[in-house]
């Protein structure tokens, strides 16, 4: 079985990843382009969702022709979306159906394993609508309301809908699919058919596994990682702020933005590299070191981009300096961009620590064990110092020698 998933932003494309490893596939994620692999399941970032929507058409649609052009005949095609259907989803999802010939879409964003549901078209979160919380004031792609044909707005292949769990699938069109529960997920991937391309999130990609026979694999073995451990939290969601609280208090080390770089759309470099030497500083009595914005929720900082290439370059810097073993991102804007700041473009999955949260290694180089995690989910109750004892070197170490 073949399998080539399209990802929006590398977070996402990681939490793809995981899962595909978790069902026993072999798994390559890799950024920008396609690679040719031997993988049974390839996933590819585009780093589209903070495109204009003709741009994200444009990137999107070469992504998948590349793809297409080595892909067996019967490969499946699944495009990942935001779960919360931030950034030009409709549009993505237009040029992918281009690309592949596609008539109509399944498109199921939701994960009701993590109380993200949508019934009668409206989305909520934990039976809160969305456009009440947190997502209301995201920055770059704010929630101003719950209805989803509304966030969502209007696409080329015909007519956008929204259908109820066991709803007549149209022949043609983008169809948003209800759902609740898993169980309700998972009847949406029983109609697919050849002429159907699939999309959405975590739960309805799992639930496409599960219909064509797979099922999660028994784990490898894991052993430990050498090195120093840098955590980057470049999200400003509660749930990071909230661990990056909690890993204080159980006495991790934490190196804050400061104040100017956090605020100013443009500064001295001078700036970025007194804050890359109170890092290596720190490293030199501490194992695990956290950067964060620790700014008040009310502030206002700098663009998302601007923050992240902050991050990126603090984080280029202190790689130079100290070994790094293991490095946690968290945020997909920051993980693109330091990924990118290290020229890192293809990773060896290794292991999926818990939904959502996926370690791999680069391919290129023997860099250091890397954790994505997106910033709207939890962390992991262990918290930062669980997680990153547990970092693993387990599968794929072998193949990128």
């Amino acid at each position: 079985m073949k399998i080539c998933v399209i990802a929006d932003d590398l977070t996402g494309a990681a939490e793809i990843a995981g899962i595909g490893h978790r069902y026993g596939l072999t798994t390559r994620l890799v950024r920008s382009g396609y690679v040719p692999s031997t993988a049974e399941l390839t996933v590819i970032d585009t780093d589209s969702r903070q495109l204009a929507p003709a741009e994200a058409v444009v990137r999107v649609k070469q992504v998948v022709a590349e793809a297409r052009s080595t892909a067996p005949a019967d490969a499946l095609f699944f495009k990942k979306i935001d779960s919360v259907l931030r950034g030009p989803l409709l549009a993505e999802l237009d040029a992918a159906m281009d690309a592949l010939g596609k008539k109509c879409a399944l498109l199921v964003p939701q994960n009701p394993s993590r109380g993200r549901t949508i019934q009668a078209g409206r989305y909520a979160i934990n039976g809160v609508a969305l456009d009440q919380t947190t997502f209301a004031s995201d920055p770059d792609h704010p929630a101003k309301t719950d209805r989803v044909l509304d966030l969502l707005g209007t696409a080329s292949h015909g007519k956008t809908v929204v259908l109820d769990p066991g709803s007549e699938v149209p022949e043609t069109g983008i169809c948003v699919c209800g759902a609740a529960t898993p169980a309700e997920v998972a009847s949406w991937a029983c109609q697919l058919d050849d002429e159907t391309l699939p999309a959405g999130g975590a739960d309805f990609f799992q639930a496409v596994l599960e219909d064509r026979g797979l099922k999660v694999a028994p784990p490898l073995a894991i052993t430990g990682s050498e090195g120093k451990a840098l955590i980057v939290c470049g999200s400003a969601s509660s749930p990071s702020r909230q661990a990056v609280e909690r890993a204080e208090q159980e006495g991790l080390c934490i190196c804050a933005m400061p104040d100017i770089l956090f605020t100013a759309a443009s500064v001295e470099p001078n700036l970025v590299d007194a804050w890359s030497d109170d890092v290596v500083q720190a490293f030199e009595t501490q194992r695990c070191v956290i950067i964060a914005a620790r700014q008040p929720a009310g502030s206002t900082p700098a663009s998302s981009l601007t923050l992240a290439s902050r991050f990126a370059e603090v984080v280029s810097q202190v790689a130079a300096r100290v070994k790094l073993g293991e490095l946690l991102l968290e945020g997909g804007s920051t993980a693109a961009a330091v990924v990118n700041r290290l020229c890192w473009h293809e990773f060896f999955v290794c292991r999926e620590a818990a939904p959502g949260v996926v370690q791999v290694l680069p391919a290129a180089d023997r860099g250091p064990l890397i954790t994505f995690k997106p910033g709207s989910y939890p962390w992991p109750e262990t918290g930062f110092k669980q997680l990153s004892r547990n970092n693993t070197r387990q599968g794929g170490e072998t193949e990128r020698k």
